[in-house]
């Protein structure tokens, strides 16, 4: 689990034996870390991904040999918006990949070659006016980003996907246009890719009354899963991800300071997972991981402090 200390630098913890033990001998972040995110790779290493204002993107990385240390050069990229968010993705030969937006409010995608952080390919087809990217990298080795687009034509704020070929090396924007694959303007996104390589965007999508709403991508064309709306109130912190049967689950806090929610897709509807607000109060920045057993685990922040919650 990974979240912001009192004193806003960040650290990163595991459960073990009873109790949460720091994670490294050393914290992740050698400053304040704001828009956390944290990622595993293979054999047991992770990578903890933040802004710094003024200070850029930033992305360290554990191994028990090494303990934490920084990827490339800390700050390695000083256009990132502290604003808007980071998100990291890690593939399955250990490479770490970041999407943020920049200052000019273009999607930025970057990758570490194991010296330093490059682009990834031409980002031309990026517009202006991006927001909450979210960023997954399939077992094919494409790389998928999801957006809320204000600058792309005709997208009126709604959720863009962009996929990026290794083969082909270029990037292509998947679904009929800017801006498809939500019914309307978005505030966030959540993006993952099963193991047949179909993508899923979770999202806050206005077009459904400002609730939940999951889509997929058939023929060419973004489908909602079972209705969109299914949220009962507005979800904040949205995380989805696939279960190892690839069954999809979002995580949420539902509505403004409200509790964390956990819903599933049974392959024509969403259900509650334990019953809506399964924590007791106010649960922030919820996020979602499954252990091998495939049982969920809800991360959140409280009032009284990092929270992390298991279904039984």
């Amino acid at each position: 689990m990974a979240f912001e200390t009192g004193a806003g630098y960040g650290e990163v913890m595991r459960y073990s034996a009873g109790t949460w033990i720091p994670v490294g001998s050393v914290m992740p972040s050698s400053g304040y870390a704001y828009n956390i995110h944290l990622a595993s790779g293979s054999g047991g290493t992770l990578y903890f991904a933040y802004t710094w204002p003024t200070f850029g993107t930033n992305v360290t990385r554990y191994t028990s040999a090494t303990d934490w240390q920084v990827v490339g050069t800390a700050g390695f990229d000083a256009t990132s918006s502290s604003e808007t968010g980071i998100a990291l993705a890690v593939d399955t030969n250990n490479v770490p990949y970041v999407a943020f937006v920049d200052t000019t409010g273009k999607v930025k995608v970057e990758m570490f070659d194991g010296e330093s952080w490059q682009p990834v390919g031409s980002q031309s087809l990026f517009d202006t006016g991006a927001r909450c990217p979210s960023i997954a990298v399939d077992n094919g080795g494409s790389i998928w980003v999801a957006y809320g687009d204000d600058g792309g034509e005709g997208a009126n704020g709604g959720a863009t996907v962009m996929r990026y070929d290794s083969q082909s090396a270029s990037w292509n924007m998947e679904g009929p246009g800017p801006g498809s694959a939500s019914r309307g303007y978005v505030c966030s996104t959540a993006i993952a890719v099963d193991s047949a390589r179909h993508p899923y965007v979770a999202c806050y999508d206005a077009g459904w009354g400002g609730l939940a709403a999951v889509t997929t991508l058939t023929k060419a064309q973004w489908v909602t899963l079972g209705g969109g709306g299914f949220s009962q109130d507005t979800p904040y912190s949205l995380s989805l991800v696939l279960s190892p049967g690839g069954v999809p689950y979002v995580a949420y806090q539902d509505g403004y300071a409200g509790p964390a929610t956990l819903m599933k897709f049974t392959g024509t509807r969403w259900v509650l997972v334990g019953g809506r607000g399964f924590s007791s109060g106010e649960a922030d920045y919820t996020s979602l991981a499954f252990d091998a057993a495939g049982r969920p685990f809800a991360a959140f922040d409280t009032t009284s402090g990092p929270t992390v919650m298991g279904w039984k």
